[in-house]
């Protein structure tokens, strides 16, 4: 992947997604929200049906997902740079019709290759640029890069809702600009998961996860340590009781500054110190929730340390974040802390959660917030560096040496939960522990592993209508007035990816599908 990354030009390093993509969902990273992967797939579609052309190979594939009103396909598991130019040269016709503005290019580096491969116009308004491995047969997606204008994107999104059709939902019987293609579903669905009946099917993945890696975890001579910041709902506790079992590890402290999540993992949890901010650590010390008063941080070696730092300044959902630099935020402080913690302490893995909105642009900043996560420095005014800390000192976790490093995107919907939830998940493990060779294992091991839980439906986690509790809840909030207008509305894109994700499920503005007032057409439990 460094290969790839080292062909792109410019002053800051180029950082290619770990997740392989197709074409469409690739050129949607910069084409959205106005311009879906589904948009662009429907509209490449049409344009081959205009010029008497078949679809074959992936292309055939998502002509029967979209003719049964369904997402598009995953991307094939070894993808030949042959069948991408194909889809690439289909997908840019449609997109840049008669040569009207604004024209997209989009220009690979492929890994054996030090010079772009180029498709579309060689003057064109907005490029798109991907990576190819050749040793994986696989296309990638740069993160961050130039983005459409909100013109730009309107008049892209008319040109292909124009190709591909009227874009409202289809009902049963009615005709489709595109024979054998209906690009809305003439019978909804809730999702795309069957029901398996009520509960949580997966409840065994640990279990099933040693059966598939045939392993037995046996720590209880020497338990392992853990030690977790921004512990929410200590998740990790959880995982490890169940992969380890209890006396298989000891978590040494949590950290968590909320105080209904420290009154359940008080509750819940047997750590040895909860403290009330995860920027106590670094002081040596500080109030416990578990000890009620001052106490000290635990020494010694700790062999696995997660932390979920908070998702704010990088989320969608905060109105600020495309009008400030992500890290300038006070809750942007507990990444610099844990960072400060992985370079003294230094344990021997460590995994770090965020949402994937740090793989959007930085306001104020040439490069994405994960950029600056994994290769980083203070800037030259002290002014704007992160408290006591000296100007272009190293921030980034790719900087502290004796590690190896591997991120990705992972999706819940892999593991038995029937959400998609995709978050970056950062990988660190120490050289002596197996460093890089370990780090990039652990991904081959989840990618080989996904998919194999069953997730059942949404419907599964709910009381079915009868349920003597969600009657009452129900006579309960219909006696409550109406929802008043101190509601805080989203920002503007979550608004926008919103509308994209109701067009690309057939869904009116309207719609309620998980409450009970639902429109005619939905079939419960459904694939």
């Amino acid at each position: 992947m460094e290969s790839v990354e080292r062909i792109i030009p410019g002053p800051h390093p180029a950082v290619l997604l770990r997740s392989a993509e197709d074409v469409f969902r690739a050129m949607a990273r910069t084409l959205a929200p106005r311009v879906g992967a589904r948009l662009i797939a429907a509209a490449t579609l049409a344009q081959l049906h205009q010029e008497g052309q078949e679809a074959s190979g992936y292309l055939k594939s998502v002509l029967c997902s979209l003719d049964a009103g369904g997402p598009l396909p995953q991307v094939p598991l070894h993808w030949p740079l042959v069948e991408v130019e194909t889809c690439l040269n289909a997908a840019l016709r449609a997109i840049n019709g008669q040569g009207d503005v604004p024209q997209v290019r989009v220009e690979v580096a492929c890994s054996w290759d030090a010079r772009m491969k180029a498709f579309g116009p060689s003057k064109a308004d907005l490029t798109i640029r991907l990576g190819y491995l050749q040793a994986r047969q696989a296309l990638h997606a740069f993160v961050g890069g130039a983005r459409p204008n909100r013109e730009e994107a309107g008049l892209l999104q008319q040109r292909l809702e124009a190709l591909s059709g009227d874009m409202q939902p289809v009902q049963s019987g009615s005709a489709t600009s595109l024979p054998g293609m209906s690009l809305r579903p003439a019978l909804r669905f809730m999702g795309r998961a069957e029901s398996l009946g009520y509960g949580w099917h997966s409840a065994d993945w640990a279990q099933r996860l040693k059966d598939l890696l045939n392993v037995q975890l046996d720590f209880t001579d020497r338990p392992l340590r853990l030690a977790t910041g921004c512990s929410g709902a200590e998740a990790p506790h959880f995982a490890l009781q169940q992969l380890v079992g209890h006396r298989g590890f000891e978590q040494m402290w949590g950290s968590e500054i909320n105080e209904n999540p420290r009154r359940f993992i008080l509750k819940n949890c047997s750590c040895q110190h909860l403290f009330e901010d995860v920027c106590f650590v670094m002081k040596g010390g500080g109030r416990c929730a578990r000890h009620g008063g001052h106490c000290t941080v635990p020494s010694g070696e700790i062999d696995i340390f997660i932390g979920g730092f908070p998702c704010t300044p990088y989320s969608f959902c905060n109105p600020k974040r495309f009008k400030r630099n992500c890290f300038t935020e006070p809750a942007a402080a507990p990444f610099f802390e844990m960072r400060k913690f992985i370079a003294e302490r230094r344990p021997r893995l460590v995994i770090l959660e965020n949402v994937r909105g740090l793989l959007a642009p930085n306001p104020e900043t040439d490069s994405s917030p994960i950029d600056f996560i994994l290769r980083g420095r203070n800037p030259e005014n002290p002014e704007d560096c992160y408290q006591g800390t000296a100007p272009n000192a190293d921030w980034g976790l790719s900087l502290i040496e004796g590690y190896g490093l591997r991120w990705d995107i992972l999706y819940s919907c892999d593991w038995g939960l029937p959400q998609s939830r995709p978050r970056v998940y950062i990988v660190m493990v120490r050289d002596d522990a197996g460093g890089q060779a370990a780090a990039e294992h652990v991904f081959e091991v989840l990618s080989a592993c996904a998919g194999r839980m069953p997730r059942g439906s949404c419907n599964d986690f709910l009381f079915p209508d009868e349920h003597p509790q969600l009657v009452a809840a129900t006579k309960h909030w219909a006696s409550k007035p109406g929802p008043g207008s101190g509601r805080r509305a989203c920002t503007k894109f979550t608004e926008a990816l919103f509308r994209t994700k109701r067009q690309e499920l057939g869904l009116d503005p309207k719609d309620r599908p998980y409450s009970g007032n639902r429109p005619a057409g939905w079939c419960l439990g459904q694939s």
